[in-house]
C-alpha cells in the first residue's frame, strides 16, 4: 500500500510530496487509478537526480494525463523550475508512453521532450535520459532491464541495473580543435574589471554529443570562474547561431588502486539554465572524449562531476578523411528518484487553456493517488 502524503514544508512550493522509497508501480494498474486525473487540478510528477543533475519528470499517456492539459513545455519550465517559486529543477521533462503502439510500427517505449529553465528545449539531455528509463522500469519492471525512449536526436537504447543506468548516446560531428583562439580572448579581457584572468590559454574543442558542447582543457584546480568563462564563451561566434554549452575539464591524478584508471574531473556551464550545474551528461561525454583524442587516453573513462559522483563513458574514435569522429559512445551512472509530488495547476492558468477550476479538498484528490 502506498498512500500520498504531505511530508515536509517547503517555502514557495506549493506541491504536495512523498518520498520515493518502496515505490513499485505499474502502468496497467496505475493508469485505471488515474483515470479521472482530469477532472482535478493537480499534476503528478516525479522529483529525479541523476549524479546531481535533477529533473522534474511529468508522464503522459498511459498514466491517465492527456493532452487535454495543454502543458506548454516552454512556458511552464521556467516557473515549475524555478528553485525559489517552483520545484527546483535544471530541467523539465515529458515522458509520453508508446510501448503499447508497437503494433503501429513504433520501435520506442515512450519518447522524451526535454526543456531547460529557460523555456528553450534541447534535442536530448543524457542524464535525463537515464532518469527517464529509471522511471520506466519503475513502471514496466521488464526482467532484463532494456528499455528504448525516442528524442529529438535519436533512438536511444538503455539499460537499469539497480540504482545504474546507461544509455547510448549520438555524436553527430567530428571532434573539432580551434588552435590557440582562447589566449587573445583572455588577453583581451584583461583589461575588462568583471572578469578574471584565472584561466591561461588552453586548448579548446568542439564536440556535437547530441547537443553542442565547447570543451576547455585547463590546470588541476577548482579557482578558475566557471560562470564568468561560461558565460563568455558560450555565445561566442565561433558557436552562433546557436551556442554551445562550456566544460572545463582536468585530469585526475591516479594515488591509489581504486583510481587505476583514467579519471577526468569536469564542470560545466549549461545553455538554457545560464549557470554551472552539478552535472551534465552529454558535457561531460564531449570531455571525455576531447581528452581522449587530446591526451591519447582509452576507453573506458571516468569522469567526476561537480556533484561528485562518477560517470563511466566507453567509445571508440575513427581517424577518417574529414577528422576524429566518435562511435558506439555510451554512457553510465548512478540515478536516484527523489520523491513524487502533486502540483495544484490552478497555480499555472496561464499557461493551461483549460485549467480546472475545482477547489476540493486535497484529501479528494489523495484517493485517486492511494494504492
Amino acid at each position: 500500500m502506498v498512500s500520498w502524503h504531505l511530508i515536509g514544508t517547503f517555502p514557495n512550493r506549493n506541491c504536495l510530496v512523498r518520498r520515493s522509497s518502496g515505490l513499485s508501480l505499474r502502468i496497467s494498474s496505475f493508469s485505471e487509478e488515474l483515470v479521472n486525473i482530469a477532472e482535478h487540478p493537480y499534476l503528478p510528477f516525479e522529483k529525479y537526480s541523476g549524479c546531481g543533475n535533477d529533473f522534474i519528470l511529468v508522464e503522459k499517456n498511459g498514466l491517465g494525463i492527456s493532452d487535454e492539459w495543454g502543458i506548454d513545455g516552454s512556458q511552464s519550465a521556467p516557473l515549475l523550475c524555478n528553485r525559489r517559486e517552483g520545484i527546483g529543477a535544471d530541467g523539465l521533462l515529458l515522458l509520453t508512453y508508446e510501448h503499447m503502439c508497437r503494433e503501429k510500427g513504433i520501435l520506442w517505449d515512450a519518447s522524451l521532450t526535454i526543456f531547460n529553465p529557460d523555456g528553450s528545449s534541447p534535442a536530448m539531455c543524457g542524464n535525463g535520459l537515464r532518469c527517464a528509463a529509471h522511471l520506466l522500469h519503475r513502471r514496466l519492471q521488464r526482467e532484463d532491464g532494456h528499455y528504448c525512449v525516442k528524442t529529438a536526436a535519436a533512438i536511444h537504447h538503455l539499460l537499469v541495473e539497480g540504482g545504474d543506468v546507461e544509455v547510448t548516446m549520438p555524436c553527430q560531428g567530428k571532434i573539432i580543435h580551434y588552435p590557440n583562439p582562447l589566449e587573445f580572448i583572455f588577453l583581451e579581457s584583461t583589461s575588462a574589471n568583471d572578469v578574471p584572468t584565472d584561466v591561461g590559454p588552453s586548448p579548446l574543442y568542439f564536440v556535437d554529443t547530441g547537443v553542442p558542447h565547447a570543451v576547455l582543457l585547463v590546470d588541476e584546480r577548482d579557482s578558475f570562474s566557471v560562470e564568468i568563462w561560461g558565460r563568455r564563451l558560450r555565445h561566442d561566434p565561433l558557436f552562433a547561431p546557436e551556442g554551445a554549452n562550456v566544460n572545463f575539464c582536468y585530469k585526475i591524478e591516479q594515488t591509489s588502486r581504486e583510481n587505476a584508471k583514467t579519471q577526468l574531473s569536469v564542470r560545466t556551464y549549461e545553455r538554457g539554465v545560464e549557470g554551472e550545474t552539478a552535472a551534465c551528461g552529454t558535457g561531460s561525454a564531449a570531455a571525455a572524449l576531447v581528452a581522449a583524442y587530446h591526451w591519447g587516453l582509452s576507453s573506458p573513462v571516468h569522469v567526476r562531476t561537480r556533484w561528485g559522483d562518477w560517470l563511466t563513458y566507453t567509445f571508440s574514435l575513427d581517424e577518417t578523411a574529414e577528422g576524429v569522429q566518435a562511435r558506439d559512445l555510451s554512457m553510465k551512472g548512478t540515478v536516484k528518484a527523489l520523491f513524487s509530488g502533486l502540483y495544484p495547476l490552478d497555480l499555472l492558468p496561464r499557461l493551461l487553456g483549460s485549467a480546472p477550476s475545482s477547489k476540493e479538498k486535497i484529501d479528494d484528490h489523495i484517493t485517486h493517488f492511494s494504492r
